[in-house]
């Protein structure tokens, strides 16, 4: 299991089944709603005992999840979130040209943020940012999720659609990293970024 609340029905399902089946829950955060409520903290120490182990993907998620679950550390691993680094370093960029801009120039300078449109990536706060920032820098936003069209019409209001291109999921993204000149997280938290 990744998520909340797949992660509660789960247990209730091997419960009632009486299934024998190894559970597996991988932590990605260091924070969520539920590390703040104390009726979500009981019922999490009853629930996170059932998974057989709680993948983490950095000691400080470790850290933060077995404080909230009061469980052993033998209950727990860690598998840093890997990426292979040579398909980035080798990567080749792409023309500046195929990035869905009707007006481009050399003198541009693209931002980029490759993320899930969902309130913890806040794409709001870097397309807010372009106002600040000269016209020739411009912004690729990468993915798709529930906050996009959102995204879209904010962009809209503030008058950006000539600065701002959204291109969807994509499977060139190291093309794209090497594409651009400035790399933003603008998230409100992250397990790892």
């Amino acid at each position: 299991m990744h998520l909340f609340p797949e992660q509660y029905w789960v247990v209730c399902a091997k419960l009632f089944s009486f299934s024998k089946v190894k559970l597996l829950f991988t932590e990605h955060n260091t924070n969520n709603r539920r590390l703040k409520n104390r009726f979500f903290k009981i019922f999490d120490k009853y629930i996170y005992r059932f998974y057989d182990k709680i993948i983490c993907i950095s000691y400080g998620v470790l850290n933060i999840i077995k404080c909230h679950t009061s469980l052993p550390r033998s209950s727990f691993e860690i598998i840093e979130n890997g990426i292979n680094l040579n398909s980035f370093q080798q990567a080749k960029p792409i023309s500046k040209k195929e990035l869905g801009f009707q007006k481009s120039d050399v003198s541009d300078v693209f931002i980029i943020q490759v993320a899930g449109f969902r309130p913890q990536k806040d794409q709001q706060t870097l397309i807010k940012s372009l106002i600040f920032l000269p016209a020739n820098v411009k912004l690729l936003l990468v993915g798709e999720g529930v906050l996009k069209q959102a995204c879209e019409t904010f962009v809209g209001e503030l008058g950006l659609q000539e600065r701002v291109s959204f291109l969807g999921i994509r499977t060139d993204v190291p093309q794209l990293l090497k594409t651009a000149d400035i790399l933003v997280l603008s998230s409100h938290y992250e397990g790892l970024s």
